[in-house]
């Protein structure tokens, strides 16, 4: 059986409660007020009537006030008023639409008018909170499927992270490899050092993964060399010695924040598309140069190879874009970019008629400031 609507009447003449009562008890369950005052009390404890029929003179608070202070709360959004009052002046029924009126009937009350009334009242403010509900539903359900979509994204990035790992873990691999190679051919000391140099560096790298998001690793920024981190980086690279790539470098530059081993794995990927970019090319060279300007680092890669087709200039970067073919996976640069810019710098791949060129901007660290 279908749960009949809520029905608040109010009047201070117990007669006009009455009448109204026994003509509409029979479809809502009705509660009645004396009093503007009486019915804003009892509002707060009966459920949220579909309909109110409220006269406008009462003594103490007037329909007016009692229909403003309704409309004034989020509490009955689709609460009817209908108004009664023994006038039919024109400007009392415009007081009342402006005070927040739906309708309006004057005395004495119609019988069948003020059932009809009623009737078409109830069913649209039952209406509006089916909407209503509907609306609501539609909004979590949004809100689901933008947690899910969400949790995908950051479940691909995940994926896309570790991918990028993998592809740096690459260099350090093929350094230890060749390092672990030359000692077995000259038993040399030296360089099996080398391979636990890159077996450490390797150690590191994954420990970065595991540690924090990149909001936490943020707060570890270390203030380094850049010129001294340059030429370690260059120790590290045993492709260049294996393939007899002469190294140019003309470095003036000074301190940087950033996260050490991130900015270690821009560099071998730059470093590796150099060096893979060299290995059919006769006398081979790779040329750094870094310098101060405007508050800034500027240090430029650059190499004598084939270089990077104009075309490919502007979307070098893009993830998944590779100009190697089949020996590329579009991973390297993507992620040389992001580590880039979350030190607030810029990376870019420049035009060049001699080669690649690519040219990292980043912050000067002031050697004035002190510590946090």
């Amino acid at each position: 059986m279908e749960n009949k609507g809520t029905l608040l009447i109010v009047d201070d003449e117990p007669r006009n409660l009455k009448i109204l009562r026994k003509r509409l008890q029979s479809n809502y369950d009705i509660h009645e007020a004396g009093s503007g005052e009486e019915a804003l009390e009892l509002l707060e404890h009966i459920p949220p009537p579909e309909v109110i029929i409220l006269d406008i003179m009462m003594p103490g608070i007037d329909g007016y006030e009692v229909t403003k202070k309704i409309r004034e709360s989020a509490r009955w959004p689709h609460t009817k008023i209908i108004l009664v009052s023994g006038k039919a002046m024109i400007d009392e029924k415009m007081s009342g639409y402006q005070a927040g009126a739906d309708d309006y009937v004057t005395k004495p009350i119609n019988g069948d008018e003020i059932k009809a009334k009623v009737k078409v009242f109830a069913e649209l403010s039952l209406l509006e909170q089916k909407i209503t509900t509907k609306i609501q539903d539609l909004s979590k359900l949004m809100d689901l499927k933008d947690q899910q979509l969400q949790k995908s994204e950051r479940l691909a990035s995940v994926g896309l992270h570790i991918a990028e790992i993998v592809h740096n873990l690459r260099n350090p691999l093929a350094f230890i490899r060749l390092a672990v190679e030359l000692a077995e051919d000259t038993k040399e000391c030296s360089h099996l050092k080398k391979a636990i140099e890159g077996l450490d560096r390797i150690d590191h790298i994954i420990g970065q993964i595991l540690e924090k998001s990149r909001e936490d690793i943020l707060s570890e920024l270390q203030t380094i060399e850049s010129d001294e981190f340059i030429k370690k980086e260059l120790s590290m690279q045993a492709l260049i010695t294996k393939q007899n790539i002469t190294v140019d470098l003309d470095l003036k530059g000074g301190p940087i924040e950033v996260i050490q081993s991130h900015l270690s794995q821009v560099f071998d990927n730059l470093i590796a598309n150099s060096v893979y970019a060299l290995k059919n090319v006769k006398n081979p060279i790779i040329r750094i140069q870094s310098l101060v300007q405007d508050h800034r680092i500027d240090i430029y890669i650059s190499d004598n190879g084939p270089g990077i087709p104009k075309e490919s200039l502007g979307k070098i970067f893009a993830s998944q874009f590779t100009t190697k073919g089949e020996d590329g996976t579009g991973i390297g640069l993507s992620y040389c970019q992001r580590v880039i810019e979350s030190f607030h710098g810029t990376i870019k791949a420049l035009p060049s008629d001699t080669g690649a060129l690519f040219y990292i901007s980043l912050p000067l660290k002031s050697r004035n400031k002190s510590a946090a």
